[in-house]
């Protein structure tokens, strides 16, 4: 090996002793190895080796740890060996790295890592059981199976994600959450959280200007025109929360301010209670009877009503305590205290005496006349006499009098 290969007119060479120093020039003879007569092999380069003059160029460092280097523009691309001091590595490892700080391939204890764009046809891991992994050069991935459409979880290039259970401890945003058949491209089952696992919600979000967010079916819009529920937000409202559900004539709704119900049946043996001051029938004001009913099997039902003018209930009542009528104290227990007058067309009884009806007055009395006793006749007065035993008996009977 010359000491100046590039000199057209190289000084005197001189050769190294059976044993160089460290750093010297040495010869060396191309050929297989072989057993050396002077205790080196004829074959080998015993220092670092460079081949290239400008700034592309290749070393070799047999200096433990050992390394090969490939220079472009004087800049390190490519090192097989040591790869201390080259791509983030700081210490002696024995490895494989080619490319720059931004893009790289390197390979070191047992760590295979890259940084930048790659570029290939496809990608087939594990052949085609449930193990294997697959990319074909249309973009499309898949897990599990041979064919992209018969995989348990695939990803197409449009985003069409499919996977046959996933747990997500983040925030997930998208169109459409769930198992997707892969015909249809139809969600078919959603399941929010999982036992044991995590918990999850469902949370409505809006784009201003964008249009509504809503859950629903049949209806598409806020309103109690069209059948079915909508539960979302209304964008055309200052992104206000609502919920509609039924129909034109039977409905619930939320309008963000008031809940409001039409036709709605309260199902149930027992409505327990309510912490509402009044109840109002017909609170929207329109000209008709306004009709609280009682319905029951037995006995048919009993309406409460009134209809502008009066009130009536279309049954038999029974006052279990007192009634004043035209004032507001109280009459008493089993007491009726009337402000105004009475009309009673029917018959009537007081004390618990049975109702009768009105007894015969034997007819007007004959004119007044001066006699003996103050009366011109025995007869006048015994007509007398009888019309009075007549008015005692009927309020003996009717329990005014005893």
């Amino acid at each position: 090996m010359l000491d100046d290969w590039g000199d057209i007119s190289p000084g005197a060479v001189s050769f190294a002793e059976d044993v160089a120093p460290p750093g010297a020039y040495s010869p060396a003879i191309v050929g297989p190895d072989a057993a050396p007569s002077t205790g080196e092999m004829p074959n080998a380069i015993k220092g670092r080796l460079r081949v290239g003059v400008l700034s592309d160029y290749i070393v070799l460092d047999p200096f433990s740890p050992l390394r090969m280097s490939m220079y472009a523009g004087n800049s390190e691309q490519l090192r097989i060996g040591n790869l201390n001091g080259f791509l983030g590595y700081y210490s002696d490892v024995y490895g494989i790295a080619i490319g720059n700080a931004s893009s790289y391939l390197k390979y070191a204890g047992g760590t295979l890592q890259t940084s930048g764009a790659i570029q290939g046809g496809t990608i087939d891991i594990g052949g085609a059981d449930a193990s294997s992994f697959h990319v074909d050069s249309g973009g499309n991935l898949w897990l599990g199976a041979v064919s992209f459409r018969e995989a348990p979880f695939r990803v197409s290039p449009a985003g069409d994600l499919v996977a046959s259970s996933a747990i997500i401890g983040g925030v997930m945003t998208g169109q459409m959450i769930g198992e997707v058949n892969a015909l249809t491209g139809h969600s078919v089952n959603v399941t929010l959280g999982k036992t044991d696992v995590v918990s999850g919600t469902l949370t409505l979000q809006l784009a201003e200007g964008k249009g509504d967010t809503y859950i629903n079916s049949g209806k598409t819009d806020f309103t109690n025109v069209d059948s079915g529920f909508i539960l979302g937000i209304d964008d055309s409202d200052s992104n206000t929360p609502k919920f509609y559900i039924g129909s034109a004539t039977k409905h619930l709704s939320w309008d963000g301010t008031n809940l409001e119900s039409t036709g709605m049946t309260l199902a149930g043996a027992t409505l327990a209670s309510t912490s509402a001051d009044a109840f109002t029938v017909n609170s929207d004001l329109q000209d008709v009877n306004a009709d609280l009913v009682f319905g029951r099997t037995t006995g048919g039902s009993a309406t409460l009503r009134w209809n502008g003018t009066l009130g009536s209930f279309d049954k038999s009542i029974c006052l279990l305590m007192g009634l004043h009528v035209g004032g507001p104290s109280d009459p008493g227990d089993n007491n009726l205290l009337v402000d105004g007058t009475g009309t009673i067309t029917g018959a009537f009884g007081c004390n618990a005496a049975s109702a009768q009806t009105a007894y015969s007055s034997g007819g007007a009395l004959a004119a007044y006349g001066a006699g003996a006793n103050g009366f011109d006749s025995g007869a006048n007065a015994a007509a007398l006499h009888a019309m009075v035993v007549k008015i005692r008996a009927a309020l003996v009977a009717n329990g005014i009098m005893s």
